[in-house]
Order: structure tokens, then sequence, then C-alpha cells
């Protein structure tokens, strides 16, 4: 067990000795016995951190003790190579950054409710996902994946969707889930067509690696993201798969949804891609 950088396949997951970041690191690691990944815990020491101790170096010894426990436990318990890495600097991109650095390929982090003034505010959790160049899975306070038998799959007339498709492969093959594909309701004739053809190469896709799937559109003028969530609740879903949208800046897909699912009531887990930032990485495509 050492406080270094290592490549290979692993899973990040931001850990400051919260109820939350326990719930992340509870579902990180059945994620990461289905895919058998390696975990790696970050605590990003900032100058918060820094006010519970004398100095830095004590602060970070400190911190890394209590991480050293909680990795051996972990590695123990369910026989998973487990590291730990403490970065200084800013939570939003230094979560990113080290992402980006031992070239993860999924980051699980746990959220708090939303409340008072951060109701209508963008949360914590958001731009961190803003900063990361993979997928981010958020965990609710006693959020849970249920075993991950089933995931609700978001399809809309956007280019992204192709490449949530890989993403999204990677857990239900491993998991044997089954996945659900919940459309958007287009208006226009000839999106409608479209999206009906994106959604059979979809299918396809997942059919060749023998991923079942099966296929729901949203009601008309209904709040989407309210119906994903419902949605997920019938199918009995374990993970929420969407695509970050850009619909605070333009009429991206379905609109600004993305951080009502990430709250929902059901506390079902929810996986975010931010589509901004395939350039840096090398992700699974499609087509």
């Amino acid at each position: 067990m050492k406080n270094k950088i290592e490549v290979k396949n692993l899973i990040l997951v931001p850990f400051d000795f919260t109820e939350k970041s326990d719930v992340a690191l509870k579902n990180a690691t059945f994620l990461a016995k289905k895919l058998d990944y390696k975990l790696t815990l970050l605590h990003v020491y900032t100058r918060k951190s820094s006010v519970e101790f004398t100095d830095a170096q004590q602060g970070h010894r400190i911190i890394s003790e209590r991480l050293k426990k909680n990795a051996d436990k972990i590695a123990e318990d369910y026989a998973l190579d487990v590291d730990f890495i403490i970065r200084d600097g800013d939570i939003y991109k230094t979560i990113g950054i080290t992402a980006e650095a031992i070239r993860a390929k999924f980051v699980v982090m746990g959220i708090a409710p939303k409340k008072g003034m951060h109701k209508i505010m963008t949360s914590r959790a958001m731009k961190v996902v803003e900063h990361c160049p993979v997928p981010v899975i958020v965990s609710q306070i006693e959020g849970d994946f249920n075993g991950l038998k089933n995931i609700l799959f978001t399809a809309g007339m956007s280019a992204q969707v192709r490449q949530k498709v890989g993403w999204c492969s990677i857990i239900a093959e491993a998991c044997k889930s089954k996945v659900h594909i919940f459309k958007f309701r287009e208006k226009n004739e000839d999106d409608i067509f479209r999206l009906k053809g994106v959604t059979r190469q979809i299918r396809e896709y997942f059919a060749k690696r023998g991923i079942e799937s099966d296929e729901a559109t949203a009601e008309e003028a209904i709040n989407f993201g309210e119906q994903v969530v419902k949605y997920a609740h019938i199918v009995d879903a374990g993970l929420i798969a969407i695509m970050v949208t850009q619909a605070k800046f333009f009429n991206f897909e379905y609109g600004d949804y993305d951080e009502k699912i990430m709250f929902n009531r059901v506390r079902i887990p929810v996986m975010l891609i931010n589509p901004k930032q395939y350039d840096r990485v090398s992700i699974p495509t499609l087509f």
C-alpha cells in the first residue's frame, strides 16, 4: 500500500471521511468487484483541511493514516487492489485532473441533498462533473446500486448519445444488467425517424455484447427529467445514465434536467458523462 499513482483500470473515489463518501466507497467497491478494477481513494487537501491541523505536513500524515486504514479494510474484506492519493488543491478541478493523470475509467462520488439557497444554484457535484474527463457516478446518502440488475439509459437526438453507449456497456456487460432505453418524445417527423434509427443501432450494439435491452418513449408535454426518474423507479433501475446537458447555454437535448436527476427523490445513483471533455481521453465508441 503506497501513496502513489499507477496506471491501470481503476475507479477513483473522492473520500473525505463523511457519510456521503462512505456510500460512494460502498458503491465503488461493488462496481470494482464486478469489473475487476482497482480502487483508488482520493483526498483533496484544501484550505478547509489546513484549519484542522497545525501544518500541512501533520495534516497529510494524519489523513494518510486514516486513508490507509480504510483502504486496507476494503482490500481485506473484498479482495480488491486498493490504493490512495492525497492532493492539495481545489476540489472541483483536482478530482478531474487526478482522474486524467491516473487514467481512471470512472469516478464514483457521494453527494448530500441540496438545501436552502443551494437548491437554485449549481451544485458542487456538478462543478466536479464539468471538470472531469471520465464518467462520474454520483450516489446520494442511502443511494444503492440495487445489484445493478437494471440501467436506465436516456436517448434523444444528440450526437453525444453515442458516447454514452460505450461507457454504459462496460458496466452492463460486467453486471449482466438489462438496459432500459428511455427516449425523448421528438415532435419533428424527421427527428422521430432518425431517433428510431439511432435506437435500433444502440440496441444492436448492446445485443452483440450479450446485453438485454428494451425501449420506451416519454409522454408529450411533461417534464422529461421527472419522467426519467419515474420510469427508472418503475423498472427498478440501479443506475441512470445521462449526458450532461448544455441547456444553460443553448437548446440542447432535453433541457436543464441533469441536476434534477442527480438529486432524484428515490436516490438512484446517476452516471453523468460530460461531452465537452472527450477530446482529452480515449472513449468507447458506438460506430
